[in-house]
């Protein structure tokens, strides 16, 4: 087993998957407050880190994962793209067989499915837009009943906004249902002892999930994920032996020092700088 590339896999796989629980919580935090605007924009982020976590299972024999799938993660407008079918075709049929060999579910529509979850990402991007950006809408979300100039279409804007938010919801629940199968079945599905480091490194990775949404106040989560994850671990109990993980002290030490993570805190402390500097130089009398 690779110390290096395993454990990097498992942590960015995992917390695609934890981040994408963790919007979905506060989308419906936010929904269940009538913050309907932000309630939109945390969902569709669940639909989105939910949908790139199933990109993060596809990996080569040797363990890396091939770089054109790396760039489609890091883009919205390209994972609406690549799920729909309308780039990279050839990887998205490798990506499908992958999946199919990967998996105890045969699903022969599973290219029809990735490209109906493509086009619900897209229309909950442009939901997130209008919701984020359009001041019209998240200024006047208190309106009912709009017509237009020629009197022959009504929109009641409260109530179109408040829908939105509550659909966007029901598809994080969805997706999360889709993807974390995959999970699963493709981590059951490697070799020996590989798949108990990554099935011990879930199980804590869900420990962390609860403290942050814990020390974020954003309890409780919603009842389908919580049912989710109550499933998924047992299902993991099931499977894991963790007599087969004798390195894992070493697999834990390489997950909280590879050069992705260490660039991403990296970039946080110089946010922090720069913040600082800014307010320093701002706020003089």
């Amino acid at each position: 087993m690779n110390l290096w590339k395993e454990p990097e896999w498992s942590e960015m796989l995992f917390s695609y998957l934890t981040a994408g629980w963790y919007d979905w919580t506060v989308s419906e935090h936010l929904y269940k407050n009538n913050t309907h605007c932000w309630s939109v924009t945390s969902g569709y982020y669940s639909h989105y880190i939910l949908a790139t976590a199933l990109l993060q299972l596809y990996r080569l024999e040797d363990g890396t994962r091939p770089r054109q799938m790396k760039r489609i993660a890091t883009s919205h407008a390209a994972l609406c793209s690549f799920l729909k079918g309308e780039i990279e075709p050839k990887l998205r049929t490798d990506f499908i067989d992958y999946l199919q060999a990967s998996s105890q579910q045969k699903h022969e529509k599973l290219s029809d499915k990735l490209e109906e979850i493509g086009h619900a990402l897209f229309s909950a991007k442009k939901a997130r837009e209008s919701h984020t950006y359009q001041v019209l809408v998240v200024s006047h979300q208190t309106l009912g009943d709009v017509t237009n100039k020629f009197g022959d279409n009504t929109i009641n804007v409260s109530d179109t906004v408040e829908k939105i938010s509550g659909y966007i919801l029901e598809l994080s629940s969805v997706i999360n249902d889709f993807v974390i199968n995959f999970v699963f079945d493709v981590i059951t599905n490697l070799d020996e002892p590989i798949k108990h480091y990554h099935l011990k490194h879930f199980l804590e990775e869900i420990g962390d999930f609860y403290a942050l949404v814990e020390k974020e106040n954003v309890m409780p989560i919603p009842t389908a994920l919580a049912h989710s994850i109550h499933s998924i671990n047992s299902r993991v109990f099931e499977v894991l032996r963790e007599e087969k993980c004798p390195r894992y002290r070493d697999f834990k030490q390489n997950i909280s020092s590879f050069s992705e993570k260490w660039y991403s805190y990296n970039e946080l402390k110089k946010n922090l700088i720069q913040l600082e500097r800014a307010i320093s130089i701002l706020d003089t009398k």
